[in-house]
C-alpha cells in the first residue's frame, strides 16, 4: 500500500520522474486495477477506470465553455473566436464560407494549444487556403479518468455549431472532421448529430470502446482511421478505411515509447496534408495488416483532406523514423 502510495504521488506531482519509472518498469502501469495513461501531450497519469463516470460532468456545459478558435492564411499563429450565433463576430473574422472548412480536436486532458491540434492546424493550412477551426473542449477533457459522456455531449455542442455556419452558406459537403485519441472518438460522433452530411471524418488513433461511444464507419459520407498504438487504443477497423501504419503498432523511431506511437497518427496525418504520399498496399485482412504481409492489387494514399469516396478496405504501409515520415 505505501508502494502504490509513492508511485501515485509521483504520477501526480512529478509526471515526467513517473514517465521514466514506467517505461523502465511496466508493471507500474497496473497497480490494483489502476493504470496509468498519456494525456494529448503524452504526460502521464494515474487513473483508476473504476471511477468513469457514467454521466457528463455536472461542472461542464459545452455550449458555454467550449471555444472556438479559427486559423487561416491570413492569421496563421494567433486564432481569432467565434462564437455560436454571433454573426457580428463571424463578419469580423477572416472566415470565408466559399473555402473548406477543416475542424480539428484534441484528446483527453488536451487544449487547441497542445502538440496535436497546433501540429494539424499548421498542416492543413499549408495544404489548401482554408477555414481552420481548433476546437478546445478542454473543461471537458480534463478529467480522470477519461468521462465519454463529455465527449458526447461536446460532440453535440459542436454539430450545432456546425449546424450554425450552415445558415451563413457553409455547407457538409465542404466540411472535414479531424480528431486525434478521444477527440477521434469525438469526430465520428458529431457527425451523427449535423443537419447535412460531412463529407470527410478522420480519427486518428481513437480509443475504441464499444457503444455510442465508438467511432462508427457510418460518420460521415466518407471516413478514415488511422491506427499507430492499435496495442494500447484498440486496432479492429472501425471506418470505411482503415490504414495500419507499419502494422498499427511500434512505429520506427518510437522504441518503446508508446505515446510516441500513439502521436504519430498525427504526424503522419499533417505531413499527409502537406505532401501527400503515404500509400497504403491493400489488405486481405486484419491479421495481414498486423503481420505486414498484404497481396492484394489496391493501393490508396492515407490522409490528406480530400476524401476518397466509395473506397473501403484495410490498407498497410510502412514509414520511416523521422520526417519526412512518407516513403511514397
Amino acid at each position: 500500500m505505501l508502494f502504490q502510495t509513492i508511485i501515485y504521488l509521483c504520477a501526480k506531482f512529478h509526471p515526467y520522474l513517473f514517465s521514466i519509472l514506467a517505461a523502465s518498469n511496466p508493471t507500474l502501469g497496473q497497480l490494483d486495477g489502476l493504470l496509468y495513461e498519456h494525456d494529448d501531450d503524452g504526460v502521464p497519469y494515474l487513473v483508476d477506470p473504476s471511477l468513469a463516470e457514467r454521466a457528463p460532468s455536472p461542472n461542464y456545459n459545452p455550449d458555454r465553455q467550449n471555444q472556438y478558435h479559427l486559423f487561416t492564411r491570413q492569421n496563421p499563429r494567433v486564432s481569432q473566436p467565434l462564437l455560436a450565433g454571433n454573426q457580428q463576430l463571424l463578419n469580423l473574422s477572416n472566415f470565408n464560407a466559399r473555402r473548406k472548412t477543416v475542424f480539428v480536436l484534441h484528446g483527453w486532458r488536451g487544449s487547441v494549444t497542445g502538440n496535436s491540434i497546433t501540429t494539424l492546424i499548421a498542416g492543413a493550412l499549408a495544404s489548401e487556403d482554408t477555414n481552420v477551426i481548433g476546437v478546445d473542449w478542454s473543461i471537458g477533457a480534463n478529467t480522470n479518468p477519461a468521462n465519454f459522456y463529455n465527449a458526447l455531449a461536446s460532440a453535440q455542442s459542436v454539430a450545432r455549431f456546425i449546424n450554425w455556419l450552415g445558415t451563413v452558406g457553409v455547407r457538409g459537403s465542404n466540411v472535414v472532421i479531424i480528431g486525434f485519441s478521444l477527440g477521434g472518438q469525438q469526430a465520428g460522433m458529431i457527425g451523427r448529430y449535423t443537419n447535412e452530411r460531412i463529407s470527410y471524418i478522420s480519427a486518428l488513433d481513437p480509443p475504441q470502446r464499444g457503444n455510442n461511444f465508438e467511432f462508427r464507419a457510418s460518420d460521415g459520407a466518407y471516413t478514415e482511421v488511422i491506427h499507430t498504438h492499435s496495442t494500447g487504443m484498440g486496432g479492429r477497423p472501425i471506418g470505411q478505411v482503415d490504414f495500419y501504419p507499419n502494422r498499427g503498432f511500434r512505429q520506427p523511431g518510437c522504441g518503446n515509447d508508446n505515446f510516441c506511437n500513439h502521436a504519430r497518427a498525427y504526424h503522419f496525418m499533417a505531413e499527409s496534408m502537406v505532401s501527400g504520399g503515404f500509400t497504403g498496399i491493400e489488405c486481405e485482412s486484419l491479421q495481414h495488416a498486423s503481420n505486414g504481409r498484404c497481396g492484394r492489387p489496391g493501393r490508396l494514399r492515407m490522409g490528406g483532406l480530400v476524401p476518397k469516396n466509395g473506397r473501403t478496405g484495410i490498407y498497410f504501409l510502412e514509414t520511416n523514423a523521422a520526417p519526412p515520415f512518407s516513403r511514397g
